[in-house]
């Protein structure tokens, strides 16, 4: 029996690492770990692009327009993020 560690990174940045003498057990922890760190970026990246609308409300053009465009693409990476979990 040996001492195992994983490290995980999520393109975005987020990164943890877990280690444990139990290789099933750290799976399903690393798993689940996973699981939160994606459902918190998925969160973040949403709360981005809510954010870049209600200042696109506010701004004149050019700005509004390249706030609303930065948005898109917050939405169109959370919308990536929930494809890849099935959700």
């Amino acid at each position: 029996m040996g001492v195992y560690t994983v490290k995980a990174m999520h393109v975005v940045g987020s990164c943890f690492e877990m280690t444990g003498t139990d290789e099933s057990k750290l799976m399903a922890d690393v798993t689940t770990a996973a699981m939160k760190m994606e459902l918190d970026i998925e969160r973040k990246v949403s709360q981005r692009a809510a954010e870049c609308e209600q200042k696109a409300a506010n701004e004149k053009e050019p700005r509004a327009t390249a706030l609303r465009e930065r948005a898109k693409r917050y939405r169109e990476l959370a919308s990536t993020l929930r494809s890849g979990r099935g959700g």
